[in-house]
């Protein structure tokens, strides 16, 4: 077994050209991108559909509203209330975003079991946070994000992988996170949603080989409606069985593994107001990849 400073070999060298790392490393966080956007949009395409159907039955109340003087002026009140949420990244993360010096290494499997630890080869991040942190100096991961910008985005550290022969592996991180999530609503048919938790997933030539889609593991999922709060938090480790990756490998291709911190805040404000916000940070101190030869 051996530690990820001596098994690394530095890009340059016959393992694998700085060029190619490079590239294997763009197409990644490309391919991140294209595939949560996508799920992003789907999920929304459908709400939209339930949304229109809502919305015949909402216009009928508004003239019954408008019809009482008192429930007219209850109802701007509600219009015109704000909720407050007020979270943030722990102040651990957000002194972490210092220039960080960062040479791009590559790991080539040639035993059986490797232990990787930080620095890893890069950063990623999707979507648009309030603030996230991908620092793979340190192995952390850091997302948060509120309703009101976004609803939904990541960030994550990666590395990447060769082989001199051809094998199967099995990617093991051990990734330890915190949680928090506050929603708050008030109001006639308003709502709010948050999830997060931690992703994986593993790529060659910006193809995913982790399918059918990016592992996901689920750390809380809640939802309010009406007139209603709630600020939960919570800490884990994340279970082995749903982010580890399991792929074949061919000498002379350029793997990557992602592993990141993940969140989605969703919002309805009918009548009334709602708002919901969310915060996701992971420490990946160590992964292990075990390697299979056949013969």
């Amino acid at each position: 077994m051996k530690r990820s400073h001596v098994a690394r070999i530095k890009a340059g060298s016959a393992a694998v050209g700085q060029a190619k790392a490079r590239q294997a490393i763009k197409r990644a966080v490309a391919g991140v991108t294209e595939v949560n956007e996508l799920r992003v949009r789907e999920r929304e395409e459908t709400k939209a559909a339930a949304r229109a159907e809502v919305r015949i039955v909402q216009s009928a109340i508004e003239k019954v509203i408008e019809q009482d003087e008192a429930a007219k002026i209850a109802l701007g009140k509600l219009r015109r209330q704000r909720s407050s949420l007020n979270l943030r990244l722990d102040r651990t993360f957000e002194e972490a975003l210092h220039p960080a010096q960062q040479t791009l290494f590559a790991l080539t499997l040639r035993h059986h079991v490797h232990v990787l630890g930080p620095p890893y080869d890069y950063g990623w991040n999707w979507g648009n946070p309030n603030f996230q942190v991908s620092e793979p100096a340190y192995g952390w991961a850091g997302v948060l994000a509120y309703s009101n910008r976004t609803s939904a985005a990541a960030a994550g550290i990666g590395a990447i992988l060769t082989t001199d022969k051809p094998a199967i592996v099995s990617v093991r991180p051990f990734i330890r996170y915190s949680w928090q999530y506050q929603m708050s609503v008030s109001g006639i048919g308003s709502n709010a949603d948050v999830r997060g938790g931690i992703d994986a997933s593993a790529w060659v030539n910006g193809t995913m080989i982790s399918p059918p889609e990016i592992r996901r593991h689920l750390a809380f999922s809640d939802s309010i409606s009406w007139v209603s709060s709630r600020n939960e938090l919570g800490e884990g480790d994340a279970p082995m069985d749903q982010i580890s990756l399991d792929f074949t490998m061919a000498p002379n291709n350029v793997y990557s593994v992602n592993f990141g911190s993940w969140v989605e805040c969703e919002y309805e404000d009918w009548i009334g107001s709602a708002a919901s916000g969310a915060k996701v940070q992971a420490t990946i101190p160590f992964i292990v990849v075990v390697r299979f030869v056949a013969g």
